[in-house]
């Protein structure tokens, strides 16, 4: 079959005004029709070209004891007799407090509120004040016995607010090569299964999951008003371990 000149077509139509409207159509339709089927060859070698691949999901988790636990302690200024007891007093008591404990007192600190209110002073000399503290201990060990012993300091309220681990950064690149190393012996696995073998990685995408469970705290809460647990009959701490999950999806050959 004779190749189409197009270019010669279109320099002698240009001659003859009247018929270019029909022509250019023609053209169009033509120009078309090539551009369609240079498409459709090109997508037909580059599917020619690409080799079998198997995609893949491989997973890692792990469960670790938190080693960072928050206490929230609430201090108010109070009378005992015709004695008031400020909260410079109580704060101290609280440092020394856990000094006695062997935590570091650079580990507690006072809420952000309540440090510009301790800059400021702007409260009336009358005014019974009261601060918040947060308090970092590193066991639940040592949660349950700072909060079964500020009671003697007569601490009106103290809470377990929120627990964390403090190495998450490294173990989520431990879990990252896991869950590769996996995601490569599954496609192994499987391909071997049907006497095949995986190549090399041709896409990996990183889906990561980190679960941190809810507190499991027999008894968080004390109020000293009451001089009681809110759990009186179970005075044990206690964490679930928090999980962290992370996937990774991989694209290898088939060889």
């Amino acid at each position: 079959m004779e190749a189409i000149n197009l270019p010669a077509i279109i320099t002698h139509y240009a001659r003859y005004p009247s018929k270019n409207t029909i022509m250019i159509r023609t053209i169009h339709a033509l120009l078309i029709c090539l551009l369609t089927l240079s498409g459709l060859k090109v997508s037909a070698q580059a599917t020619q070209n690409e080799k079998p691949s198997i995609s893949v999901t491989g997973t890692a988790d792990r469960e670790v004891v938190p080693d960072e636990i928050y206490l929230s302690i609430t201090l108010h200024e109070r009378y005992e007799g015709k004695e008031k007891i400020d909260i410079e007093a109580q704060e101290n008591q609280l440092i020394s407090f856990i000094k006695g404990l062997g935590i570091d007192p650079a580990d507690l600190s006072l809420s952000a509120a309540d440090e510009i209110y301790k800059k400021m002073k702007f409260a009336h000399k009358d005014d019974m004040e009261s601060r918040n503290y947060q308090l970092k201990v590193g066991t639940a060990a040592m949660a349950s016995k700072v909060l079964d012993t500020l009671g003697e300091m007569k601490v009106t309220k103290a809470a377990v607010v929120k627990y964390d681990y403090s190495k998450k950064k490294e173990l989520k690149r431990e879990l990252e090569i896991e869950a590769m190393i996996a995601a490569q012996s599954k496609a192994r696995n499987l391909l071997g299964a049907i006497g095949q073998a995986a190549g090399k990685p041709i896409h990996i995408s990183e889906t990561s999951a980190e679960n941190t469970n809810s507190y499991g705290i027999e008894r968080a809460m004390y109020s000293g008003s009451h001089n009681a647990w809110s759990s009186p009959d179970d005075k044990h701490l206690e964490f679930r371990k928090i999980k962290f999950s992370y996937s990774v999806m991989a694209k290898f050959e088939i060889n």
